[in-house]
């Protein structure tokens, strides 16, 4: 989570704790109330009465970032054709955020920050030139203004579904995704989407995971005795129709004759 960008501790810090098994525990300053963040070595553990079990345990994302594809049919079954990409990257001093290749080896793409982009294509169509003028590589292309959103968890590659619950509320938000990775340590899935449409994944991904199975946003038009009625009922039903039924209902706006009240979230 902390290189992914929740900068609240650094990776490093935790160490020791971990080497001794030792539980941590976040806390919000301005909500002592609220139980705050526990990290602990098992995703399963049971802390302070908490049911743990979910193997995603919180989303963070990047911004700021650039794709980058390296692309041809002559990169198939040519050794140290990887290498020779991140050996140019390296040598401009840029930082590699994710790499993402597809078993066909026709293509390479990573992430790296947007204000590093120009001097990395540029050392890449450099290295490449001789590849590119022959067509064994068909281009380097600079997709900019992008995003990362990351899963972040414990076994969700060995958990099914965790994948296609996170593609699928992407999808329902109408989010294109860019490139996908994963890793074998199962500890999180990584996508790279727009920057425009990172607040709005992130947003999908985390009701879809965190909060009921079926949200229902409404407005109401006339907020006078019969309206107002209707939102007290609402007021007072929401909780049971959350807890009983499993439906989180939101009213998203507000509007009279004159005024308009409409919702943030």
């Amino acid at each position: 989570m902390s290189y992914f960008g929740a900068n609240v501790l650094h990776p490093r810090t935790i160490i020791p704790v971990m080497r001794y098994d030792i539980p941590i525990v976040i806390r919000n300053i301005f909500n002592l109330s609220a139980p705050g963040t526990t990290i602990c070595r098992s995703a399963s553990a049971d802390v302070d009465g908490q049911n743990l079990d979910s193997p995603v345990k919180g989303f963070a994302t990047i911004d700021n970032l650039a794709l980058v594809n390296v692309e041809g049919t002559g990169m198939a079954g040519v050794p140290g054709t990887a290498s020779a990409i991140f050996s140019a990257v390296k040598d401009v001093g840029a930082n590699v955020i994710m790499i993402s290749q597809a078993s066909s080896e026709h293509s390479v793409c990573f992430a790296v920050p947007e204000k590093e982009v120009k001097a990395v294509a540029d050392a890449l169509q450099s290295r490449f030139r001789q590849a590119l003028d022959a067509g064994r590589l068909s281009q380097v292309a600079v997709i900019p203004n992008c995003s990362i959103l990351a899963a972040v968890g414990q076994k969700m590659a060995s958990t099914p579904g965790v994948s296609a619950t996170l593609f699928n509320a992407l999808a329902k938000a109408n989010i294109n995704i860019r490139a996908i990775a994963q890793g074998c340590s199962e500890y999180n899935i990584t996508v790279v989407l727009k920057r425009e449409d990172c607040i709005r994944a992130l947003r999908a991904v985390h009701s879809r995971f965190y909060l009921s199975r079926t949200t229902i946003a409404m407005g109401i038009i006339g907020p006078g005795l019969i309206g107002a009625t209707l939102l007290d009922q609402l007021r007072d039903q929401a909780a049971v129709l959350k807890e009983e039924f499993n439906i989180d209902l939101r009213v998203m706006g507000i509007t009279g004759s004159r005024t308009m009240l409409l919702s943030e979230v």
